[in-house]
């Protein structure tokens, strides 16, 4: 009986395991008015995690019109213990306006809004000459500052280039100033910073030379943590891809241990790509993680999953797993009686 018992606990167990990943993507609808997180490369099932971080409703009236949500950033301050959010919300009528939101959640699987509030907006033309800014990153400072780096399209040029913020609270944002120009016709794209122990950040950025089609390369380089300007850059990929999110493994801003090394990940046309390194990024293997094809969703970042973090179990069918179940249930509790006899 005693066996028949443990079977049934050992069986309810796995059906009603909690859905886990080591990484989770953030997403934009492709109306651009809900920010989601999701365990699945392509369009989440029926298990999957998805999870509504942010909507286009919930932001506060403003006045400015934002209709689209087009970036966002999303990590855990063990500090505070809190997730934080930035987004990048623009209007629905060009390159005319783009404002950058902040809010905070305390958990990541069971997501609860927090304190929303946007942080600057633009116009165009501005004091800067900016037109739309996109690819958001952020990260804080083992001192407790908040620095970010984000791509800038100009009409003038046709071009995108590097520029950065800081912030003594992560809503209170310094004027921006440009840290990585590019020419006529070139792009520097998806920028991402990885907080290294020592020296120089390192930053990872999409280089696109405009022309048809246009072909986009990976480069690393080093952030300077205190003026943001980013030098030493080398090309690291030699085939055409378009970058989602790069971070260390573990805390993005933590201590050594968790910079062994750096995962990045790369959105090509059909497939996920990810790149390892084992040595901070000085040589690199590549996975496939598998198809990457959606008319529903746009990835643009990536989160890893925390060790502490519980998931929100999977929902069980009750005309499958659950059925099953219950079928096992049954059967065991027969053979038990029958034993008996």
């Amino acid at each position: 009986m005693m066996r028949s018992l443990l079977l049934v606990v050992a069986v309810l167990l796995f059906v009603s395991a909690p859905v886990r990943a080591d990484n989770y993507f953030l997403k934009i609808t492709a109306d651009g008015t809900a920010l989601s997180l999701q365990s699945s490369v392509g369009d989440p099932g029926g298990g999957d995690v998805n999870i509504t971080l942010l909507t286009v409703s919930q932001l506060p009236p403003d006045g400015h019109g934002v209709q689209r949500i087009t970036d966002a950033d999303l990590w855990r301050d063990d500090s505070l213990g809190i997730y934080q959010l930035w987004a990048v919300v623009r209007n629905d009528g060009g390159y005319s306006h783009c404002s950058t939101y902040y809010a905070w959640s305390p958990s990541l699987f069971s997501w609860d809004l927090q304190d929303v509030q946007e942080c600057y907006w633009t116009t165009s033309p501005d004091p800067y000459g900016l037109s739309n800014q996109n690819d958001i990153t952020v990260l804080k400072t083992n001192g407790g500052q908040y620095l970010m780096w984000y791509a800038i399209y100009q009409v003038s040029g046709w071009r995108t280039q590097i520029w950065h913020r800081t912030s003594a609270d992560g809503i209170a944002w310094s004027a921006p100033t440009l840290v990585l120009p590019a020419g006529n016709l070139e792009d520097w794209n998806m920028p991402t910073v990885v907080n290294m122990t020592s020296g120089p950040y390192r930053i990872y950025l999409s280089h696109q030379q405009t022309d048809s089609p246009p072909p986009f390369y990976t480069f690393s380089g080093d952030a300077d943590p205190t003026t943001g300007v980013v030098s030493n850059l080398s090309q690291i990929t030699t085939f055409e891809e378009l970058m989602v999110g790069a971070y260390p493994v573990g805390n993005r801003y933590g201590s050594a241990e968790h910079l062994r090394y750096v995962r990045r990940f790369l959105a090509m046309a059909w497939h996920l790509i990810e790149l390892r390194s084992v040595d901070e990024g000085q040589t690199w293997t590549e996975q496939d993680l598998g198809l990457y094809s959606s008319t529903n969703y746009a990835m643009v970042g990536v989160i890893e999953s925390d060790p502490p973090a519980t998931p929100t179990p999977a929902p069980v069918p009750s005309s499958s797993t659950g059925g099953l179940a219950l079928l096992v249930v049954l059967f065991t509790m027969f053979t038990v009686l029958r034993g008996k006899r």
